[in-house]
Formats: structure tokens, C-alpha cells, sequence
């Protein structure tokens, strides 16, 4: 992966995740993790719970086949040992310096959020 690359990924998940953030704050969430891997191709992920609900979102960016994942889980007690549901999956391969996809991809997440 190309500096350059990485930069634009970086720079485009942390707008995802600002609003993101601001949606489901709003909601009663919080944001509970967040993880870097930069030895699995920079993937990483953020983790939001509402324990008032027993509901969490978890997004991620999977560097290995360059897409966006919003996932949702009903376990709030280490939902990684039993799994997520896809809510909406992104490809960005091809899409890195695309500003406008960025901007529709954002409005495709916080649709399924809001």
C-alpha cells in the first residue's frame, strides 16, 4: 500500500468515524474501542456500545480487500466471540482520492445509523 494511499484511507475513516460518532453519541453510545493493526494490511476498528439498549456498532476498515464495514451486534459483552451482522459493507478499491464517493459512502452509513 502506497503512502499516499494510506493517507487518503486514514483521512477518510477518521471523517467516518466523527460522524459516526456524532449519530450515535446522540443515541446513547459510546465509543468503547479502537484498534490499529498495521501488520494486517492497517486494517482497523471501532467499536461503539449502548448499554442501555444492549446493542453495539462496530466499523472497520479491512485493508486486506480495501472495503468499509458497518456491522451491528446485540452482545455487549465481548461481542467478538459471537458475532456480527453486516449492516452495510463499502468497497473503496479504486475509490481512494474520489471525494464524491467519499461523500455518498457517508451518507449510505449514516442513513443505516440514523
Amino acid at each position: 500500500m502506497t503512502i499516499k494511499k494510506l493517507q487518503k484511507i486514514n483521512q477518510f475513516s477518521k471523517l467516518c468515524k466523527t460522524e459516526i460518532n456524532a449519530i450515535l453519541t446522540k443515541k446513547g453510545y459510546k465509543l468503547t474501542k479502537e484498534e490499529d493493526h498495521p501488520a494486517s494490511f492497517e486494517s482497523k476498528y471501532w467499536v461503539w456500545t449502548n448499554y442501555r439498549t444492549k446493542h453495539c456498532y462496530r466499523f472497520i476498515w479491512d485493508g486486506k480487500n480495501d472495503w468499509f464495514s458497518l456491522e451491528e451486534s446485540p452482545y455487549i459483552n465481548d461481542p467478538e466471540k459471537v458475532g456480527w451482522a453486516d449492516v452495510i459493507v463499502v468497497d473503496f478499491e479504486g475509490h481512494v482520492s474520489n471525494l464524491d464517493y467519499w461523500k455518498e459512502i457517508i451518507r449510505e452509513i449514516t442513513f443505516e445509523i440514523e
